[in-house]
């Protein structure tokens, strides 16, 4: 079983409808949704956490190729951070995407609930992003004593 998480730059009384209208302009890469974080440098985050993870390595001249684009414009593209691993057992851990102003995470069963809300309360903690859950129309924020709600 599978299912998508989404850590998004919320302002306090924004609602799921406004998440997800966010998330599908971030997708877009629209120039008007920049904000000063960079939230590709909180996979650092998560490589702390847990060593399991390992960055997954883009090949940009092999993307560029299948896409009949330049090599720039691939990077330009696919400017994401992503980091894969996997458990003991074999299954893939949950996958992280670290976009310039979001984060996409592709929960798998190879990780935990309880790894996974970790994850999720030290991201938030270091990028300042509220949690959407698209299975549950939820937003989750972090609350004064370390928890979502």
């Amino acid at each position: 079983m599978s299912f998508d998480l989404y850590l998004l730059p919320l302002q306090p009384e924004d609602d799921f409808d406004t998440a997800m209208s966010l998330l599908d302009a971030l997708d877009r890469k629209d120039p008007e949704c920049a904000y000063e974080l960079d939230a590709r440098n909180a996979a650092q985050t998560i490589l702390q956490l847990d060593p399991r993870y390992r960055p997954f390595q883009k090949n940009f001249a092999e993307i560029a190729k299948f896409a009949k684009i330049t090599e720039d414009e691939a990077r330009r593209r696919h400017d994401s951070v992503e980091l894969n691993g996997r458990a003991d057992d074999g299954q893939p851990l949950a996958q992280f995407h670290f976009h310039p102003y979001h984060i996409v995470i592709h929960c798998y069963s190879g990780t935990t609930a309880d790894e996974l809300d970790r994850y999720v309360i030290e991201l938030c903690k270091a990028t300042g992003l509220a949690a959407v859950d698209p299975q549950q129309n939820n937003v989750l924020r972090l609350l004064e004593d370390g928890t979502l709600g």
